[in-house]
């Protein structure tokens, strides 16, 4: 058989006066090479444009692991706030204690979540632990507590409380105070899965109940003792008991309708362990380890800002107790609130300082030596809040918002916004994409809820806020709106 070469033939339509001229040898030359570069060459534009196409889709998916990221954090809004804004009613009129958002969220044992608290099907009717669905505020189901509501001229006191994180029941207390002074609670535990009350106690004289990690805490104040006990939230069994000085005339002199002179809470997050918060009188604060009730901090007004213990010291100072709660280093200004915070730069305490001028300085402290690490001022007012997101303190002024580098203090940008028209004591709302605020429309007077964008600042949308909402909060994941009811902003 015999094999012959296949050549490259290249078809060249000839038109008359067009036709190339082969006579040329070096036109003929110039068309080879040109041919030839471009068989060579063809793929880098082709390359290039891929390469561009590929670099915006890898960017991309990076903003929007960032976004999905950001969402995991307690506070964050779970989807993308987009105009037109469509408010939904949540749930029906309170008639006592009401279940809302905010509510303790526990397990319904089917991949999902109620919220959960005490309330009244009726003014001044018996009190129940109620569940409903977070997602319209629809009652699922209610159990009765046994425990009447108690002449409101002499105080009711009611909460309920996770008994660990995540939660599968519920500490529930309802406390009354009789026109003789006497106190009574009926303390209760309530299983969600099972939807029962699972123990009930009625107890007798001053005190208050709380839960977490796995404990139910009471306080209890006689005479000038006041005893915090824990126990196990499912066994019973004992786990830690805490004697605190009261002042006994206080104690004796407690108004009738303050049911709450004694006030507990588990709260903020310690490098060792959570803390037992326990208040008497406005006056006296403790804190104690909640693994053992060890005495960590005591003051007349402790806090816990960023997993920092603080003590405020008059309307300008604040001392830094460490980690042992024993520290003494004073530096001027106070705990700036942090509504959401995902834990950045955990050593950093973050604090409104007064220096004279109208907004004061926004400043950051290292927790334990209180050592300045940067300040910034005309940014925060001294009832201001903030949100801390992956290294990123986020705010707003009146005709302005702002992100500020958690570390350095270096500004990321400041952008110009229109007339606030309410604050929020946990911070601007973000749902990973932008930072959220109702204003004044300039032109109509009218509210609106704009949008910045957490990146640079810049305004994406203004949209008028629904018919009789004024206010809106970011809670478990969800944009609620507040005013003449309760509505879902989605």
């Amino acid at each position: 058989m015999t094999t012959r070469r296949m050549d490259d033939v290249e078809l060249v339509e000839v038109d008359g006066a067009d036709a190339p001229d082969d006579a040329d040898p070096r036109a003929a030359a110039r068309r080879a090479r040109t041919r030839r570069l471009l068989r060579r060459w063809w793929p880098v534009p082709v390359v290039a444009v891929l390469g561009v196409v590929g670099w915006q889709a890898l960017t991309d998916a990076r903003e929007r692991a960032v976004v999905e990221r950001l969402r995991e954090v307690d506070g964050v809004i779970g989807t993308t706030v987009t105009p037109p804004l469509t408010a939904t009613p949540w749930g029906d009129e309170p008639s006592g204690g009401w279940v809302g958002p905010g509510s303790v969220e526990v397990d319904d044992g089917a991949g999902g979540t109620w919220l959960v608290g005490a309330s009244q099907a009726e003014y001044r009717s018996e009190w129940s632990v109620s569940a409903v669905d977070p997602r319209d505020g629809t009652e699922e189901w209610r159990v009765g507590l046994g425990a009447a509501s108690g002449d409101p001229a002499f105080g009711t006191g009611v909460g309920c409380w996770p008994e660990q994180e995540p939660a599968r029941a519920v500490w529930c207390e309802i406390a009354t105070t009789a026109p003789d002074g006497t106190a009574t609670a009926v303390v209760a535990r309530v299983d969600g899965p099972s939807r029962s009350v699972t123990s009930r106690e009625v107890v007798e004289g001053e005190q208050s109940t709380v839960a977490g990690g796995g404990l139910m805490i009471r306080a209890t104040r006689a005479g000038d003792v006041l005893t915090v006990r824990a126990v196990d939230g499912q066994s019973g069994e004992p786990a830690w008991t805490t004697d605190l000085d009261a002042d006994a005339a206080d104690a004796a002199d407690t108004a009738a309708d303050d049911v709450a002179a004694v006030r507990i809470g588990v709260l903020g997050t310690h490098p060792h362990a959570p803390f037992v918060w326990v208040r008497q009188d406005e006056a006296r604060t403790t804190l104690l380890d909640l693994a053992d009730g060890r005495v960590v901090a005591e003051g007349a007004q402790v806090v816990v800002h960023r997993g920092a213990a603080l003590e405020v010291e008059g309307s300008n100072v604040t001392r830094l107790l460490g980690a042992d709660g024993t520290g003494s280093t004073e530096v001027d200004g106070q705990p700036v609130v942090v509504g959401v915070d995902d834990g950045s730069a955990p050593g950093t305490v973050l604090l409104h300082r007064l220096d004279g001028s109208a907004t004061g300085l926004l400043r950051a402290v290292d927790r334990e030596s209180g050592a300045v690490l940067w300040e910034q001022p005309d940014l925060l007012t001294r009832m201001g809040s903030v949100t801390v997101l992956d290294g990123v303190v986020y705010g707003s002024s009146s005709r302005e918002v702002w992100a500020v580098d958690l570390r350095t203090g270096d500004v990321r940008w400041r952008a110009p916004a229109g007339v606030s028209t309410s604050g929020s004591l946990d911070g601007p709302p973000v749902d990973g994409v932008s930072l959220l605020r109702v204003e004044r429309d300039p032109d109509s007077g009218d509210d609106v809820l704009a949008a910045y964008r957490l990146r640079d600042g810049a305004r994406l949308w203004a949209e008028p806020m629904p018919a009789g909402v004024n206010s809106v909060a970011s809670v478990s994941g969800t944009l609620f709106g507040f005013g003449d009811g309760v509505v879902v902003l989605d």
